[in-house]
């Protein structure tokens, strides 16, 4: 969460209007958790904070906060 939510402040303001921000694995701590086990927690920052909500909670939130950003999913198969 925390470094997906660090990387999107930091690219945003370099996208000209009409680009794209790419990313993948676009999901929640549980899902990787159900795929990989426990071995990885996708939930924890290195801050110590905990977002269950991980990457895709990072997005979503940057969405609200810029008025809704349109995100575009594929299903590749994770992992």
């Amino acid at each position: 969460y925390c470094a997906v939510k660090e990387d999107i402040v930091s690219y945003y303001p370099k996208i000209r209007p009409g680009g794209i921000l790419g990313g993948h694995d676009y999901i929640d701590a549980q899902y990787a958790i159900d795929r990989l086990g426990t071995v990885e927690d996708w939930s924890k920052c290195e801050d110590g904070s905990i977002h269950p909500e991980a990457v895709k909670g990072a997005v979503d939130e940057f969405r609200q906060q810029h008025g809704g950003l349109s995100v575009y999913v594929s299903n590749e198969g994770f992992p």
